[in-house]
């Protein structure tokens, strides 16, 4: 059929020329062949395309899956808390001579002394000392006072809120302390190296100790820091705490029994009522930094004469137990009996000890022990032959000294009252003078009195001293 259209097209144009109608008939089939080897062309490509692809994917998840193992595998860690065994030769060394302390910290940090002599909250003198690492948020505070000093070495007055973890020990000299963490939306915002209860503070070698690692608000300070487990100085400051010594140290402190409760920190205040009354005294007690009265009238409580009131004797640093003695205010007049005051019931007793009056106390530095002799008559003549041991803790009075003839613990009149030489060495020994009134009240003998269960010990003394 093709044969005849092309015959019959060339008969109708010149001769050796193809017609258009058999142009357009070649044309259509070059098209479709064409667009059949394309299509087939297309398909293979694209099967190919695939299978690269989906290679590619498999190699891409495949490498995603190593990749994301990777990561969760290596897992960043907290830095280091553990103190340094070594102390680099570089630190500085910080005294504080007040107390009686020493300790070590590095030379680009800084050493702040804080002294408040009357603290708006806690109301009265607060020492301690800041060390910082300049252009930093931390700050760690330690506060350090000898048993018995009447301050206090701490800035935090209530109790921290978050929960309490136990952090890693710290050793100070011979003694391992616990630390404690105070955590806050899982973050650790403060470290305590002293216990938060029931006493607050770390007993070492005859000092009592408050110490704490927090975060402070430093202004223009950008490094902001919210987690001291993820602080590098933080093993610094851990560092710091173990370099602490204490100087002119007498014996070592035994700490409270874990059963014993804390006494508490109280004082006496001397007030009137009015401007025209006669003075009185108060109970108050000061712990967490808020003041509250126990007894707002000492002279009421005790059925005391107008112008009388109870004055601090001896005040333990655990138990129950407060001691005190009566006295007329205005004059300052001889004491005439010694009270005790229960902090769990509230019983004010009026003891059968003899009162100290023109005589003289002294209480030991662990605040356990008083030791004092009495003298009711101020026309005595400094005549005072009998010394007694008043347990703080246990509330229990012994005589465990009386001398003879005319052997005195007074060296005679001083101003405007005895004068006595005895004071205690250490926790329970005391050193005193004694004096004969037939020789000029010269020291003849100093003795030590071991102060255990009884227990007197003189060495080179008359044995018919011992009682």
């Amino acid at each position: 059929m093709v044969e005849s259209l092309v015959k019959h097209t060339n008969m109708r144009g010149r001769p050796g020329q193809i017609a258009t109608p058999a142009i357009i008939v070649i044309s259509i089939f070059a098209v479709m062949f064409f667009g059949t080897v394309t299509f087939f062309v297309y398909q293979f490509q694209r099967g190919s395309s695939n299978k690269n692809t989906t290679k590619n994917e498999n190699v891409n998840k495949k490498s995603n899956k190593n990749t994301n193992t990777a990561v969760n595998t290596n897992t960043a860690t907290a830095p280091d808390r553990t103190p340094h065994e070594k102390i680099p030769d570089t630190w500085k060394t910080y005294t504080n001579t007040t107390v009686g302390y020493s300790l070590r910290y590095p030379a680009t940090w800084s050493v702040e002394e804080s002294v408040i002599p009357d603290h708006p909250i806690q109301k009265i003198t607060v020492r301690y000392i800041t060390l910082k690492n300049p252009g930093t948020q931390l700050g760690l505070i330690i506060g350090v006072r000898r048993v018995g000093d009447a301050f206090s070495i701490g800035e935090r007055t209530t109790a921290p809120d978050g929960e309490m973890k136990a952090g890693i020990p710290i050793t100070i000299g011979q003694t391992t302390i616990p630390t404690t963490d105070l955590l806050v939306d899982g973050k650790t915002t403060a470290t305590f190296y002293h216990p938060l209860k029931p006493f607050g503070f770390a007993y070492l070698e005859g000092r009592e100790v408050q110490a704490e690692l927090g975060i402070l608000s430093v202004p223009g300070v950008k490094n902001t820091v919210t987690d001291l487990l993820a602080a590098a100085d933080t093993q610094i400051a851990n560092t710091i705490m173990t370099t602490l010594r204490f100087t002119d140290v007498v014996s070592p402190l035994t700490p409270p029994p874990p059963s014993a409760p804390p006494l508490g920190q109280y004082s006496v205040e001397t007030y009137r009522k009015t401007p025209t009354s006669k003075p009185d005294t108060r109970l108050v007690n000061l712990d967490g930094g808020k003041r509250k009265v126990v007894i707002e009238s000492t002279r009421a409580q005790a059925g005391l004469a107008a112008g009388f009131g109870l004055l601090a004797f001896a005040f333990p640093a655990y138990g129950t137990t407060l001691y005190f003695q009566e006295q007329e205010l205005k004059t300052g007049a001889i004491s005439t009996a010694i009270w005790s005051y229960d902090t769990a019931s509230g019983r004010l007793t009026k003891q059968a000890y003899p009162a100290v009056g023109w005589g003289k106390v002294v209480t030991n530095r662990a605040r356990t022990r008083t030791i004092y002799v009495s003298s009711t008559n101020r026309d005595d003549s400094g005549d005072i032959k009998t010394m007694y041991h008043l347990d703080l803790i246990t509330n229990t009075l012994t005589s465990i000294i009386t001398l003879r003839d005319t052997q005195t613990f007074s060296s005679g009149w001083g101003g405007t009252t005895n004068a006595f030489n005895f004071t205690f060495k250490s926790t329970d020994v005391a050193t005193y003078t004694f004096y004969d009134q037939t020789t000029g009240n010269k020291q003849t003998k100093l003795a030590k009195t071991k102060l255990g269960d009884g227990q007197i010990v003189l060495p080179g003394a008359d044995p018919s001293l011992q009682r």
